[in-house]
């Protein structure tokens, strides 16, 4: 796992960015620069996702262990928010279960809440597994590919961090994944605060069905973006995403 620092020397509030499955840190890339002056922000890489001092990807819950040993080795024991899209949102949102750093605002993006049984992981697994082939063969560099995400208004950023993070995953780092996600367990007594937890979606992604789990609960916070994919939203405009979670901290939700 690799930790980045991205501190302004006026910047009193300190955030934690948590990336999505076969991307690693720098898809954050344009949020951080947006967010850098008035935020120390704390950016992760997943194990799996980097070549630099490699280790597999295991499981979930040891990434998301790994995390709080750091901050605590660092002297940090509570932060003013986490972003996490995707994968990264399960383990912000196994943070929040775990209580040991209190965070007062979790963005959780595109995060596929689902309990899925054998099987469905089987298929789901099959699915990227063949993505990972893909990614590590090189299909970044074909003409079609880029066009592709041209047309979706991906940032040459994000696309890069594809490229870096999924040429990375291994067979076995997509295998563990694939068993770690897809089986996330809600704690009981469920008690968030209001405006704790926020959870983000785009109206045309499958993952947002999995909040279905969520509606019994109170104080939860649902945004819902009209037009967007699979955290389309953050990675087509990191502008209007960072306005948000501006408004949070500052107590002026949209």
């Amino acid at each position: 796992m690799l930790f980045t620092c991205s501190d302004s020397p006026k910047a009193k509030t300190r955030g934690m960015l948590l990336h999505g499955m076969f991307l690693d840190a720098s898809s954050f890339d344009e949020l951080t620069k947006l967010l850098g002056e008035d935020f120390g922000l704390l950016l992760v890489t997943f194990d799996g996702h980097h070549q630099k001092d490699y280790q597999p990807f295991v499981s979930l819950k040891k990434e998301v262990v790994q995390i709080e040993e750091y901050l605590l080795e660092q002297g940090i024991d509570e932060l003013d928010f986490i972003v996490g899209t995707s994968l990264g949102a399960l383990a912000a949102f196994q943070l929040f279960q775990r209580k040991k750093i209190p965070v007062k605002h979790y963005f959780l993006d595109g995060g596929p809440f689902f309990q899925y049984r054998p099987f469905r992981i089987f298929l789901q697994e099959c699915v990227f597994q063949t993505a990972g082939w893909a990614i590590r063969k090189g299909i970044l560099n074909h003409p079609g590919w880029v066009f592709g995400m041209a047309k979706k208004r991906l940032s040459l950023t994000f696309v890069q961090s594809v490229a870096r993070g999924g040429s990375c995953l291994t067979k076995s780092d997509i295998h563990h994944i694939c068993h770690s996600i897809f089986n996330i367990e809600i704690q009981e007594p469920f008690q968030p605060k209001a405006d704790q937890l926020i959870f983000i979606y785009g109206e045309r992604e499958m993952a947002y069905q999995s909040f279905a789990r969520f509606r019994q609960y109170e104080g939860l916070k649902l945004i819902v973006k009209k037009g967007y994919g699979h955290c389309g939203f953050i990675a087509k405009d990191p502008q209007p995403y960072a306005e948000i979670i501006h408004s949070f901290i500052e107590q002026k939700p949209k």
